[in-house]
């Protein structure tokens, strides 16, 4: 299982596959340059992304670009998965992981 690191003591868990999308999509974002290459990295096959040293400007982003991702995975639907059945679980750890970012707002 590969994990983001969220927050010191808490950590988002999915497949490999579920976590290299999300690097791809922060990358992509533009807002995380200082993770350049860690996202890299996931890319290449590591399992872990420490994202907890955010500040509040890269957390607010970080929220963002989440909730982004969710609405564009809504849009697209079961296809864009190579495997449409794993959809419902792909959409769901995507879900935890803004929940998980956005409790961060009351900690």
């Amino acid at each position: 299982m590969a994990v983001i690191s969220v927050r010191d003591g808490v950590v988002w868990g999915a497949a490999a596959d579920v976590l290299r999308s999300v690097a791809k999509r922060l990358l992509e974002s533009g807002c995380f340059p200082r993770f350049r290459e860690d996202f890299a990295a996931v890319e290449a096959g590591w399992q872990h992304l420490d994202l907890s040293d955010l500040d509040k400007s890269e957390r607010d982003s970080f929220r963002e670009v989440v909730s982004l991702m969710i609405a564009d995975v809504k849009k697209a639907g079961p296809d864009m998965l190579a495997d449409p059945k794993l959809f419902p679980g792909f959409l769901a750890r995507l879900e935890e992981l803004e929940q998980l970012v956005t409790s961060d707002d009351s900690e």
